[in-house]
């Protein structure tokens, strides 16, 4: 039985999946094909998400757990295995099954100032065709509500953001050497140091070169948004070109479409996060902030302006 010695545990729209990529092409890194299995968040029970898409968003989910091991069923002589699970950083069970089941896993998190993962948030959502809400402030209007109905934590624009409280979970149960916390904006500005740090923190090959040179899962709007849910949902075009070609072929038409009807700096539908909505979330963090400076030891100052 082989079961991962490290964690990609988020958060949510902050370079993960980017991360997980680039750690996939080290020959002494395994990672299975199924990047957010969301096991440890789901406590042995199917996802009973309720919220627009969520059963899409959930469909490789894993709870068996033997169906968990087959993951890493492939494991040969890589000595770092592990997954990439967003959900897990905000889970109030994850932090307890992953102690109990791979209590000496190395943990990873990597931090994105919170306003800007819940804007993101919502401009993903508006991308998908899932969030009919016509404006951020409406939908954080309506954010306590869909959480009483069982959405999905990326609907927890708000929420999701107080990383001290996610982060003390962990810290209450791992040793502080388990766990490495980074920045987004340290990652965005130079991947290549970040990534070398996760290779040295996880005791593999410094010297192996990872290719950085394509970013995974890059926010944006589309083009046509009728033609991003012929994409993303399922309809009778996409069953016909699965009948019709191979999957490489289909998954080729499709990875040549979404970079036709996607542009990482197009400003679609005047989503933009306005100034007073700003104000307002970073004082709703801002205390928060100031207690993760201090856990992490980094300065969050430019998160506060």
């Amino acid at each position: 039985m082989v079961l991962p010695n490290f964690l990609l545990i988020g958060a949510p729209k902050s370079g993960t999946s980017s991360v997980y990529e680039y750690l996939k092409q080290h020959p002494e890194i395994y990672m299975p094909s199924n990047k957010e299995p969301h096991y440890f968040s789901l406590n042995d029970q199917p996802p009973n998400y309720q919220g627009p898409g969520d059963c899409h968003r959930f469909s490789n989910a894993i709870y068996d757990r033997h169906d968990y091991e087959r993951l890493f069923s492939a494991v040969t002589t890589e000595k770092a295995i592990g997954e990439a699970s967003t959900t897990y950083l905000g889970s109030k069970v994850a932090p307890h099954r992953i102690k109990e089941i791979t209590p000496n896993s190395k943990l990873i998190a990597i931090l994105r100032n919170p306003v800007e993962v819940g804007f993101s948030s919502y401009r993903h959502l508006i991308r998908d065709g899932d969030e009919r809400l016509t404006s951020f402030e409406l939908a954080l209007e309506h954010e306590e509500q869909r959480i009483k109905d069982n959405w999905e934590g990326i609907w927890h624009y708000k929420r999701r953001g107080f990383y001290s409280r996610q982060l003390q979970n962990y810290y209450n149960l791992f040793d502080k050497n388990q766990i490495r916390v980074y920045l987004y904006d340290d990652f965005r500005d130079s991947s290549q140091r970040v990534i070398q740090d996760i290779i040295n923190f996880l005791e593999v090959n410094p010297s192996f070169e990872i290719d950085i040179s394509k970013k995974f899962n890059v926010s944006g709007l589309p083009r046509s948004m009728c033609i991003n849910r012929l994409i993303l949902k399922d309809n009778w075009l996409k069953i016909a070109v699965k009948c019709a070609v191979p999957d490489y072929i289909a998954e080729k038409i499709s990875a040549r479409i979404k970079s036709w009807n996607f542009s990482e700096n197009r400003k679609a539908h005047n989503l933009h996060l306005k100034p007073e909505t700003r104000e307002y979330l970073i004082k709703v963090y801002r205390q928060d902030i100031i207690n993760l400076q201090d856990m992490i030891n980094r300065d969050l100052s430019n998160w506060l302006n």
